[in-house]
Parts: structure tokens; C-alpha cells; sequence
């Protein structure tokens, strides 16, 4: 009973993962505490949610702010630029002020986190390297489907072999 009120909790543990998101970057600019998250630790190409948490320095909520994040980079001496505002109708949890970008290319872009709030304006730079995009679960299909198939072909095997009674031929006397 007690290995089975262990195993529940673990469970139960292991499915409360909050919204999701992981911490990006986490900086002290100013007055201001800026946290970025995001669906996972590594930015790829493509459409990606970003969320910004925006903290006054006694870690209370700034609710009436400005965000804008600014993305970067130089391709063949041109300057690629991808500009967002960040509001809290665009994220999930309404503390937050949320966007969703769109990134080109891969490779190092310079990413900056625009704050105007309280008649103050900071940014805070970074660099990102941002990956190759996902691919796609057309693409992996074969391996999400494989375990299922070899489940379900070993109980076919047991089912067969338990009700399959060899027959030896009878010894003569």
C-alpha cells in the first residue's frame, strides 16, 4: 500500500509542471528586475512564445509598462530586424507581459528587452543562439509509432503461445 501512495505521488508530481515555461535570461537593470521565459531552454527558428516578467526592485509586479523585444542580427551585410511588442493580452498569465515572434534564420542574433515604466527606460542586451527548427512529427512518426507496435505484437505472441498446445507424437513400447 505504501509503494502504491508513493507511486501516485510521483505521478502527480511529475504532471504538475506549471505553465511550462523556462527561465531565458534573468537580469537586475536599474530600478527594475527583468526575467524572460520561454517554451524551452533552446530558441529555434520559427514562431516561438516569449513571456517577460517585469519586477519593481522589492520584487513587486510592474503592471503598466511598455515591453518591446528586439531581436537582431547581421546577414550579408544586411541588418535583419525583428520587433514585437510584448502586452499582458498576449500572455497567458496576466503578471506577465507576452509575445510571439517569428525568427528567420538560425545563428547569433543580439536580443533586447525594451522597459519603459514609471517615466523610466532601461533595455537589457543579450545574445541568443537560435537553432534549427524542430522537425516536424510527420518526420518522426516511425519512432512514435514503433514502441506501440512492439507492445502490442509482444501480447499477440503471449496470447498465441499460451493457447498453443504442442503435440508430441506418443512413445512406442
Amino acid at each position: 500500500m505504501k509503494a502504491l501512495c508513493l507511486t501516485v505521488s510521483f505521478m502527480v508530481a511529475s504532471a504538475a509542471w506549471g505553465d511550462g515555461s523556462v527561465v531565458l535570461l534573468h537580469q537586475h537593470v536599474d530600478s527594475f528586475d527583468i526575467t524572460v521565459f520561454a517554451p524551452s531552454n533552446r530558441m529555434t527558428v520559427g514562431q516561438t512564445d516569449l513571456n517577460v516578467m517585469v519586477q519593481n526592485a522589492d520584487h513587486s509586479n510592474v503592471s503598466d509598462a511598455h515591453v518591446t523585444l528586439r531581436f537582431q542580427r547581421m546577414d550579408n551585410g544586411k541588418i535583419v530586424e525583428v520587433v514585437v511588442p510584448a502586452t499582458h493580452s498576449k500572455a497567458t498569465n496576466k503578471l506577465l507581459y507576452g509575445a510571439t515572434i517569428t525568427l528567420p534564420d538560425e545563428g547569433s542574433w543580439k536580443f533586447t528587452v525594451e522597459v519603459d515604466a514609471g517615466g523610466a527606460r532601461v533595455s537589457m542586451p543579450a545574445q541568443l543562439v537560435v537553432g534549427p527548427a524542430d522537425t516536424s512529427v510527420k518526420e518522426k512518426w516511425p519512432l512514435i509509432v514503433f514502441v506501440p507496435v512492439a507492445i502490442i505484437l509482444f501480447i499477440i505472441n503471449r496470447r498465441l503461445k499460451r493457447r498453443w498446445k504442442p503435440t508430441y507424437p506418443q512413445a512406442r513400447p
